[in-house]
């Protein structure tokens, strides 16, 4: 009868007709999701991670799933655990109202290099798995299986596919097949889910790639790049590079900014200067229309005025309406802005006894998201 009844008064009062069910809106839609601000977790990140990053005002979280960091002799392992523990955490997550931008940050792949590796070794081992199929037979295998996972968890959750490609014989472009396997990546996922999908550009955690770079094919893409330059200033005292896009460890310390980087003239970096690096995103953004996602940035937290450069990389990126993620939430005392500014290694890296600049910076900026409860969508 309930069926019957939008006919039954439609012949009882001229003009009305029967009122269609309104279209159920897609939880992956883009435009569903708020601007995002948060910070980036680590693989290990559990129900207090999650809670302790949404107090501290983030309304996103990018959760990096790196097999080779949990056991870099067997990564498939790692992946398998990773798998295991996903579901909980995302369930974490959504207690705390919280996007999670799922990053698939390194395939189970043995590189077949260790700790001490030389500069060669590393470059040769990246070298043969950006020409090596069978990489990206890994890698689809790796998005499927995530997409799949993600799928209870529609209008909370992003896919980033790979972070900071980088083949050293191709730089200062990224991959020279990457853009290729980005699309078959792409159009694997989609053949079992709508997850929005992030895709970083490279070479590595640059963003000098955009220039070049052509706009993929299909819906929901989130296009990605790091922030760090230069490195010689955010990456001072830096020594370990396994797993990074660094070419050798920064050593010398006390570089400040706004400073002098690379040697000549016009080596003032300074926020003008990191705007203007920023000039091919910005194309590729406008040209093409797309969201654009800021993974990571940061500086070491014993870096000069590292506070200072914090804050100018926010406040270029709410120019231009881009969504980021600080790096990092709990994942490595240099980066952390839960931790003092003295030069330590990790074991004795100490907490901030008060709120220190870096801090205040960050929470300053999470401040502008919304309160769950006032969010146009909520996941």
């Amino acid at each position: 009868m309930k069926f019957l009844l939008p006919l039954l008064l439609a012949s009882l009062l001229p003009g009305l007709a029967p009122v269609a069910a309104a279209p159920t809106a897609d939880p992956n839609d883009l435009a569903n999701f708020p601007r995002l601000r948060g910070m980036t977790v680590p693989y290990r990140a559990d129900a207090k991670v999650f809670h302790d990053a949404a107090a501290n005002g983030a309304n996103a979280v990018r959760l990096i799933l790196s097999p080779i960091s949990t056991s870099a002799s067997h990564p498939a392992a790692g992946w398998a655990k990773m798998v295991e523990n996903l579901p909980s955490q995302l369930d974490a997550a959504k207690q705390e109202h919280l996007v999670v931008i799922v990053s698939l940050f390194t395939p189970p792949v043995d590189l077949n290099f260790g700790a001490s590796a030389k500069d060669e070794e590393r470059k040769a081992a990246l070298h043969t798995f950006w020409t090596d199929p069978k990489s990206l037979d890994i890698m689809i295998a790796q998005a499927v299986q995530t997409a799949r996972l993600l799928k209870p968890y529609e209008g909370m959750v992003w896919l980033e596919l790979k972070n900071e490609p980088l083949d050293w014989a191709d730089y200062p472009a990224p991959p020279h097949n990457w853009p290729e396997w980005a699309q078959k990546l792409i159009d694997a996922v989609r053949a079992v889910s709508a997850v929005p999908i992030v895709v970083q550009v490279g070479p590595g955690g640059f963003c000098g790639g955009f220039a070049t770079f052509q706009k993929l094919q299909g819906d929901n893409l989130v296009y990605s790049l790091h922030s760090y330059q230069p490195l010689e200033y955010t990456h001072q005292g830096v020594k370990q590079i396994i797993g990074t896009d660094l070419a050798h460890p920064y050593d010398q310390l006390g570089k400040k900014w706004p400073g002098e980087f690379g040697g000549g003239k016009g080596s003032l970096w300074d926020k003008d200067r990191l705007r203007k690096s920023f000039e091919p995103v910005i194309r590729f953004a406008q040209e093409n229309k797309v969201r654009i996602f800021v993974g990571e940035f940061s500086a070491a937290r014993w870096a000069p005025n590292a506070e200072g450069y914090i804050r100018d990389n926010i406040e270029l990126f709410e120019e231009q309406g881009w969504d980021w993620t600080y790096h990092a939430f709990r994942e490595s005392s240099i980066w952390s802005f839960e931790y003092d500014e003295a030069y330590t290694d990790g074991k004795n890296a100490q907490l901030s006894t008060s709120e220190n600049p870096r801090a205040k910076v960050i929470r300053e900026a999470l401040s502008k998201n919304q309160p769950p409860s006032r969010r146009a969508s909520e996941p």
